[in-house]
């Protein structure tokens, strides 16, 4: 990973190490997470979470699914709506889901923070979006069990 931002000379070390941590955790590959757990932002209440940025609790890490302010009673770990672990052999990179593209059953690709498996032929249907449900597409939570 190639990351360029600019610091602020006027920033203090711990701001800069934060403002570092922020934008890896926006960034990072399942895999690089899991390699580089301390390099991700602390996931703390109150704080401003977007999809797809990558949070640390009691040293695991999770993908953020749906864009919200961390609450006490949403943690990761609890909330399965808002955060999807990221474990050692979750992390198969697909393809990225592309709209008007028909799909075969058993193609597999990433789309928004997950891998799905279509399970029917021509499908053109988004992954993940109100009303489709596993009969279209299957999340494919590990490759160890699939």
């Amino acid at each position: 990973m190639k990351i360029t931002l600019t610091i602020d000379p006027k920033q203090s070390f711990g701001q800069t190490v934060q403002q570092v941590r922020q934008v890896i955790s926006e960034t990072a590959s399942d895999t690089e997470a899991l390699a580089n757990p301390h390099m991700i932002t602390v996931w703390s209440a109150g704080a401003p979470l977007s999809e797809g940025q990558l949070v640390r609790r009691l040293d695991q890490v999770f993908r953020v699914l749906q864009a919200h302010t961390a609450r006490p009673d949403w943690m990761p770990g609890h909330t399965p709506d808002f955060y999807r672990e990221i474990v050692q052999g979750s992390t198969a990179s697909y393809e990225p889901w592309q709209a008007g593209r028909l799909y075969s059953a058993g193609e597999r690709v990433a789309h928004a923070g997950r891998n799905w498996e279509s399970a029917v032929n021509s499908n053109h249907w988004e992954p993940g979006s109100p009303g489709i449900d596993a009969r279209i597409w299957k999340e494919v939570i590990s490759d160890r069990f699939s």
